[in-house]
Order: C-alpha cells, then structure tokens, then sequence
C-alpha cells in the first residue's frame, strides 16, 4: 500500500515538473485504477511468464501470444487505460524443460546459421523469420514480434518495448538494423 501512495505522490511531483511518471510491471503486479490514472505510461512486462504456462500448452514459451494477450488485458480489465500501456517483448530464450536456461535471440539465431549449409546470404530468410524453437529454448521470431506489434496496434496500446535491443541479431546486408 505504501508502494502504491508513493507511485500517486512522485506522479503529483514529476508532473509539475513536466516530467513522465512510469512504472515496469511483470503480470501478477496490479494497479489500483487510480494509480494507473496517474501515471503516464505502464511498461508491461510480457516476457518470463513461466508460472502462467498451463500444463496443456502446447509450448513452454515464456512469452506466448496467448499469455501476453491474457497479460495485457488483465491491465485493461482493472482499469487502466490501453493507451497508457507499454507492451514488453523479449528477444531472448529460455529452455523448455529448464527455464533459467537463457539465451539471446542472438546467440540462437547465430547457432542456427552456423549450423546451415552455404553461406549467410543463402540461408533462407523465412526460415530465420519464423523461427521461434531451437534445440529446446522457445523466443519470439521475427513474424511472432510483428504480429505482437500489430496486436498492439489494434488495441491501442501506447507501444510496444524490446527487452532488450542489444540482443538482437544483425547480419551485416540482410538485417543491419536487427532482424526482430
């Protein structure tokens, strides 16, 4: 509760100052409607969502569509505003069986295309795009990020963030600015 009084208190004060008041949130962590309205932005983290993981599932992906869906309207469901929210995406792995087991989105994609034949500029690019499994560690592929975008899009969420950009994987001619 007291986390709560301070998170309206430090609002109240960095808006007169002209400043953003934000917070960072794994799902499980609510906020009261009123301390939602006066924050700024609400930075969701849709990512490392293992206990939420049904044991029906047909994956063990820490950050499934479905679980950042059941994320994102958790927030909206007690009450703060979608504009206001900030979805998370990870671009790192974790194993299936054993979740603190982690690798980059880069260390992965770099496994998989030293494990191709030919050379980077032969390696089919749909393939890379839609990868999101390898060798037991589940993450986003590039086409599971654009859909989360545009899933954000239509929600009308206030964005989308990337944890955490410098694992991304860039290919020098093919995906300069990172493929996710």
């Amino acid at each position: 509760k007291a986390y709560l009084q301070f998170l309206v208190q430090a609002s109240t004060f960095l808006h007169k100052h002209n400043l953003l008041a934000t917070v960072a949130l794994h799902p499980g962590q609510f906020l009261p409607e009123h301390v939602c309205q006066s924050l700024d932005r609400v930075h969701v983290m849709a990512y490392d969502m293992i206990a939420t993981q049904s044991y029906n599932s047909p994956t063990k992906h820490h950050a499934s569509f479905q679980s950042m869906q059941n994320a994102m309207s958790s927030f909206t469901s007690n009450g703060c505003p979608s504009f206001k929210l900030i979805m998370g995406v990870p671009a790192y792995a974790r194993h299936e069986s054993n979740p603190g087991l982690v690798k980059t989105y880069e260390e992965v994609i770099s496994e998989f295309i030293s494990e191709q034949e030919g050379t980077v500029e032969q390696i089919d690019v749909i393939s890379i795009n839609e990868l999101n499994f390898w060798k037991g560690y589940w993450f986003d592929s590039a086409s599971d990020v654009k859909e989360k975008c545009e899933y954000a899009k239509r929600k009308k969420y206030g964005g989308v963030f990337l944890w955490e950009i410098g694992q991304d994987k860039q290919i020098s001619g093919l995906a300069d600015g990172g493929i996710l």
